[in-house]
């Protein structure tokens, strides 16, 4: 009878046993974690108003695309266990991701490119209105660039005809003469 119960204690203990390494991993179910990492950086706002009278007519005037069925499914969740039932991820599957630093890493990269689109508008229209006003060479000539795919087109002009081999022998010099 001892040996017995010792044998369940022993198999407990081996259960218990987890592996922990210094390598971060991808989660397994990779997906379903990037969703979190991307509602995660949905700003909170965002969460409590479309759930408001309105909601979704000033989601949309806030340059949202609310005919996204797939990003208006991660606004409408509210909290992790919103998530957690939609999803079907148990509640600590998610604490684990809060505290990984792969998902961290995904929420501050969604996170820089939200910044950048909400920031992009704005230094477009300054931009646009002080090149309209300034005129400067440099200014139009970025804009053209940017706005227009312009590119400057550079004349090159040679003097002489030289041979493939010429060239290489050049080349040769050039490295000696380097190194």
């Amino acid at each position: 009878m001892k040996k017995r119960i010792q044998k369940k204690v022993k198999k407990r203990k081996k259960k218990k046993k987890r592996i922990t390494s210094d390598k971060v991993q991808k989660p397994v179910r990779e997906r379903e974690a990037r969703l979190y990492a991307l509602w995660k950086s949905i700003p909170t706002i965002l969460h409590t108003m479309v759930h408001k009278d309105g909601g979704e007519a000033k989601l949309r005037d806030m340059g949202i695309d609310i005919k996204d069925e797939e990003l208006m499914e991660l606004i409408r969740i509210r909290f992790k266990s919103d998530f957690s039932k939609r999803f079907k991820i148990c509640l600590k599957q998610l604490e684990r991701w809060d505290n990984s630093e792969i998902i961290q890493e995904w929420v501050d990269e969604f996170n820089q490119k939200n910044n950048v689109l909400k920031h992009k508008k704005d230094i477009d229209y300054n931009f646009t209105m002080k090149t309209k006003k300034e005129a400067d060479a440099a200014r139009v000539k970025l804009w053209k660039e940017l706005y227009e795919g312009w590119s400057e087109k550079q004349k090159v002009e040679h003097s002489g005809t030289i041979s493939l081999a010429e060239l290489f022998e050049k080349a040769e010099q050039k490295k000696k003469e380097n190194g």
